[in-house]
C-alpha cells in the first residue's frame, strides 16, 4: 500500500452509509462535514511532523474507518467503547474476506488487514493512533464523547528488560553472520546477492539506522571531519543527527561501491544510494546513480534473505529459526543498540544520542539484557544450606 497516494477520501466513495450532513454542527470546532474530513484535519494537525509518522497515522486511520464503515456500519459519532473492544478482537483475527478481497476502491482490503495483530507493543501502537484520533475529535467538539477514555491496554505487561526480544540473541546473531558468509558465490548473480546481503546487514548494524533513513539518503550525506567520516541523517520527526562511521562501516561502503563500478572515493553531490535496488546499480552520469528502494522493498528483501539463510543451513533448531523469522529488518537496529550497551559498554545516554532518540526512556525500551548473559551472571547467586 502507498498511504500518501491513497487519499482517505477513497473510503467515502465506497462507504455504504447514508449521505452525511453537508453543514457542520454548531459545536464542531474543526468545521468538518463528515468523518473523512474530520480524519483529514486530524492528520494535518497531528501527523505532519515527518513523512514516516504521516504514513503510519494515515494507514491506521484508513484501517479503522474502513472497519467502522464496512464491518460495523457506523460513523465515528456512533462509536462506543464496546465497538473499540470489538476492533481489538477483529485485529487479532480478521475474517478471510477482509484478508483476500481485492475489489474495494483504489486499494485492497488485504492491504489494510494483511495479517492478524497479536497483543503487545504492535497492538498498543495501533490503538494509540486510534485513541489520539478520538481524543482530538472530542477536544475539537466533533464528537460529543470520547469512547477511548475508558480504554486500557489489553494483554500482559512486562517489566522493563523482560519484554519481547526485539534484538537478535547472541546465538541468532552468530547464526545470521555465519550463514551470510556461507551464501553461494559461484555465479555473478549469486555474488551480487551475497554482496547486497552483506552490505545491508553491515550498514544497518554499524549505524543502527532506521529503515526509512537508509531509504531516503545517498552517499552525498557522508562527509569527513577531524574525527573521521560522519553521516548526516535527517531522521524521525525531521530531526538531524550525525552518525560516526568507523572503518568497518566505511569499508563496507567502499566494497559495495567497487562491486558496482562506482569510484571508491566519495565525491561531492554523490548520488549513490544507501539502500540501492535489488538490481545492479546503473551509473546514468558521472554523479548520477539509481534510486533507493522503498522501505517495503527493503523489508521484503530482508525477509526473503533470512528465509533463504535458514533453508540453506542443515539442522537449524526450529525454535531459533522461528524466532529469527519473526523479527524483521528493524531487529538490526535493536541488535546494534543492545550490543553498544551490553558488549561495548557505552553508557545509556551516549547510546540515546547514537540512536537519535529524544528521550532516554525510548532507548531503554529498545535494549534488553541478553538472556544468556543474565543467566551466566546470576548462576552463583543464592544460598548454600549446610
Amino acid at each position: 500500500m502507498k498511504p500518501l497516494e491513497l487519499s482517505i477520501t477513497a473510503l467515502a466513495e465506497s462507504s455504504t452509509l447514508s449521505p452525511l450532513p453537508t453543514k457542520p454542527s454548531l459545536n464542531n470546532g474543526i468545521g468538518a462535514n463528515n468523518d473523512v474530513e474530520a480524519i483529514t484535519i486530524f492528520l494535518q494537525a497531528r501527523a505532519g511532523r515527518s513523512e514516516h509518522t504521516l504514513r503510519r497515522y494515515q494507514r491506521e486511520c484508513q484501517r479503522f474507518l474502513a472497519w467502522l464503515n464496512w464491518q460495523q456500519g457506523l460513523t465515528l459519532k456512533q462509536l462506543t467503547l464496546k465497538d473499540l473492544q470489538q476492533y481489538h478482537h477483529f485485529l487479532q483475527d480478521p475474517p478471510l474476506r477482509w484478508q483476500y478481497c481485492t475489489s474495494q476502491t483504489a486499494y485492497t482490503i488485504a492491504e489494510l488487514f494483511p495479517f492478524s495483530v497479536k497483543n503487545g507493543s504492535g497492538f498498543d501502537n495501533i490503538m494509540r493512533v486510534v485513541a489520539s484520533l478520538l481524543s482530538f475529535l472530542h477536544q475539537q467538539g466533533y464528537l460529543d464523547r470520547n469512547p477511548a477514555s475508558g480504554m486500557q491496554k489489553l494483554g500482559d505487561k512486562y517489566a522493563r528488560g523482560h519484554g519481547t526480544q526485539g534484538a537478535y540473541s547472541l546465538d541468532e546473531w552468530s547464526f545470521i553472520c555465519h550463514a551470510v558468509q556461507q551464501l553461494p558465490k559461484a555465479t555473478q548473480r549469486q555474488q551480487l546477492y551475497y554482496e547486497r546481503a552483506r552490505y545491508f546487514i553491515s550498514i544497518a548494524y554499524g549505524t543502527a539506522a532506521r529503515e526509512h533513513e537508509l531509504c531516503t539518503h545517498t552517499h552525498d550525506s557522508i562527509y569527513k571531519t577531524d574525527f573521521g567520516y560522519t553521516w548526516e541523517v535527517l531522521g524521525k520527526g525531521s530531526s538531524r543527527r550525525n552518525i560516526p562511521l568507523n572503518e568497518m562501516v566505511m569499508e563496507s561502503i567502499y566494497r559495495f561501491r567497487r562491486i558496482h563500478g562506482a569510484p571508491e572515493q566519495l565525491t561531492a553531490f554523490d548520488t549513490f544510494p544507501f539502500a540501492p535496488s535489488v538490481k545492479p546499480i546503473k551509473q546514468q552520469s558521472p554523479l548520477l546513480y539509481g534510486n533507493n528502494i522503498s522501505t517495503r522493498q527493503l523489508r521484503t528483501f530482508y525477509k526473503s534473505l533470512i528465509i533463504s539463510l535458514i533453508e540453506q543451513q542443515a539442522n537449524v533448531d526450529s525454535h531459533m529459526a522461528q524466532s529469527i523469522i519473526s523479527k524483521g529488518f528493524h531487529a538490526l537496529r535493536h541488535t546494534a543498540l543492545t550490543h553498544l550497551l551490553n558488549q561495548h559498554k557505552l553508557d545509556l545516554e551516549k547510546v540515546r544520542v547514537f540512536a537519535g532518540h529524544s528521550n532516554v526512556n525510548t532507548t531503554a525500551g529498545y535494549i534488553l539484557t541478553e538472556r544468556e548473559e543474565l543467566a551466566k551472571q546470576t548462576q552463583y547467586h543464592g544460598l548454600e544450606w549446610i
